[in-house]
């Protein structure tokens, strides 16, 4: 009762493919259970039976792990979580962090709600006081003893989700923020600032559409995403001044043969895919270093350093062919055009960096081949990009 009342698609409602993949996404988000699927059996004409097949896990544990990112060095986490939290399928966790650049450490609570309000109103809640690592390497070669850059981030954010029906939902958020920045070569930049640290409070609203048949390979639909925010920002060295934020992010995706309509039978004969992505954004007002734009790495431009690009404004478009081999590994020919242009923070000229900027837009072009291999605790992906040189990226999770 407790997990049927969070399903778009109840009793007597029409059958809609886009709803069943929601609902999935929705059961997944609960970290209740190591697998979730849905068989769908036509009983007779007009009619669809749909079972929910769930493997639970336990509610409760304490994690140990340590990954390593393309900003280089190793993060080792503390985390402990209960996604049964008061027995009403709520999630709370706590997680300690430290990493190995610059030896910095840090911690989060998070609080997650399924059910705040009405059904499908979901609630995020985090605490942090928590390191925020960028760039694989210093931003100046000339710069006697700079530190590896980094963030201190302290603050909370709350987030509400607000479902609209076949595939559409509304988001609010708010954030209060305090970062100071290490690592950030200021006497190297153009009109060196004093200080580059700074207090944000933004609120924001958001609208997304997902229409896709599987949310973890999605072979047929399309996804729309739209966040708009905005805000204050308290500069250390320049005071108050307003802050916006606009980005938009649309996906697609092609099965290159015919696909089950079972979601069940689909996990087990998957078919090749076409996925295109297109995003692009633009900050409004003085926005502070850490609320530009960055791209590059293995989440937007592979083939570069990771964040090799930052500005206030950005554009973006990927395509991968996703082949299948078997039902965990998957192979990739990829494609990513993009950029990230038209920063105040720019280096002068003669500094000796790898992340030299620009003011006007000048597409990039990265492109390779990859890996991706469905783990437990997420889908491992090791992909060879060339661009402005030959780099291998790996990272667990994301991607589109």
């Amino acid at each position: 009762g407790a997990l049927r009342r969070l399903l778009l698609l109840q009793p007597g409602d029409r059958y809609r493919e886009p709803e069943l993949a929601a609902d999935r996404a929705r059961l997944r988000e609960l970290d209740l259970f190591t697998d979730v699927q849905a068989r769908v059996e036509i009983t007779r004409p007009g009619e669809a039976t749909v079972t929910w097949i769930v493997n639970e896990r336990k509610t409760r544990d304490l994690r140990l792990g340590v990954s390593v990112g393309g900003e280089g060095g190793a993060i080792g986490s503390l985390a402990y979580s209960d996604v049964n939290f008061r027995g009403r399928a709520e999630r709370l966790s706590v997680v300690g962090i430290v990493g190995t650049i610059e030896w910095q450490a840090g911690g989060a609570i998070e609080f997650f709600d399924p059910w705040i309000a009405a059904p499908g109103v979901r609630l995020n809640a985090r605490v942090y006081s928590e390191p925020r690592f960028r760039f694989s390497r210093e931003l100046a070669r000339d710069v006697a003893d700079l530190s590896h850059y980094f963030e201190r981030r302290q603050g909370t954010t709350w987030f509400l989700a607000y479902p609209q029906g076949a595939g559409r939902e509304f988001t609010l958020g708010a954030r209060l923020e305090a970062v100071d920045i290490e690592g950030l070569p200021l006497g190297r930049l153009r009109n060196t600032p004093e200080s580059v640290d700074a207090d944000v409070a933004l609120v924001s609203a958001g609208w997304n559409r997902t229409r896709i048949d599987d949310p973890d390979y999605p072979t047929r639909g399309a996804t729309t995403a739209i966040l708009l925010s905005g805000g204050i920002a308290d500069h250390d060295a320049a005071g108050l001044s307003g802050l916006g934020r606009l980005s938009a992010e649309v996906r697609r995706y092609w099965p290159l043969r015919p696909t089950p309509r079972d979601p069940v039978a689909r996990t087990t004969a998957r078919a090749p895919v076409v996925a295109l992505r297109l995003a692009g954004g633009t900050t409004l007002g003085d926005p502070p270093f850490f609320e530009q734009f960055f791209l590059g790495g293995i989440g937007e431009l592979r083939g570069y350093l990771e964040d090799r690009f930052w500005g206030e404004q950005f554009a973006l478009a990927s395509a991968e062919l996703r082949w299948p081999f078997g039902r965990r590994v998957t192979g990739v020919l990829f494609v990513d055009v993009g950029d990230a242009w038209g920063s105040e923070f720019q280096f002068q000229r003669g500094v000796a960096t790898a992340f030299s900027q620009h003011t006007g837009f000048a597409p990039r072009l990265g492109y390779g081949v990859g890996v991706r291999v469905a783990t437990p605790i997420g889908t491992a992906r090791l992909e060879l990009g060339i661009g402005e040189a030959v780099r291998v990226h790996f990272a667990l999770g994301g991607g589109f």
